[in-house]
């Protein structure tokens, strides 16, 4: 398995977020949604850089975000509930 796909987003009910990769554990996230928007905006709450997803599929199992690279290209991110 390649390191992207073993990649986790855990987001939690009370708007923190969990990023895991690999050994590396990261805890000081939040997020939010805005159901007018279809946004998710994830916080760092250290350096305070946020960063802003469009949510394009959001059902009971899955979740297809699209974020833009540096060069302005369409990365889709797509989620899927831990069973």
């Amino acid at each position: 398995m390649d390191t992207l796909s073993s990649d986790r987003m855990i987001f939690r009910p009370d708007y923190s977020l969990v990023f895991v990769s690999g050994d590396e554990i990261i805890k000081n996230i939040t997020w939010d949604y805005d159901m007018q928007t279809t946004t998710i905006t994830i916080t760092d709450a250290e350096t305070k850089e946020s960063t802003l997803m469009k949510v394009i599929v959001l059902d009971k199992s899955n979740c297809t975000l699209v974020n833009k690279d540096k060069s302005g290209a369409d990365i889709k991110m797509h989620l899927v509930t831990d069973k």
